[in-house]
């Protein structure tokens, strides 16, 4: 199943951006797990993390690369959440 969810995203991946593609992928597996309710969050995640990690390394380099940068852009966006958070806690009118 792994050669062909690779093979999908790579194909797919010049119509639509990787991060955009694993996005779906996962989101699909978690909506399935949670209607059947057959696991935990925890096994939810694991299965999921063994999914993603078993892709990367079908994928080849190419895919590795965009994995990297979907991981640097959310910790940015936590980063920029959080720090935005402190600021409102912080600041006159807030705190």
């Amino acid at each position: 199943m792994c050669g062909l969810v690779s093979s999908a995203l790579l194909s797919a991946s010049r119509k639509k951006p990787i991060a955009t593609i694993f996005g779906e992928y996962l989101s699909r597996q978690w909506v399935k797990t949670v209607l059947t309710k057959l696991l935990t969050t925890e096994q939810t995640e694991t299965r999921a993390a063994k999914e993603f990690f078993r892709i990367l390394n079908e994928g080849g380099a190419e895919i590795l690369k965009a994995c990297l940068s979907v991981v640097e852009a959310a910790d940015r966006t936590s980063r920029r959440h959080y720090e935005l958070e402190k600021l409102c806690k912080t600041a006159a009118p807030f705190n």
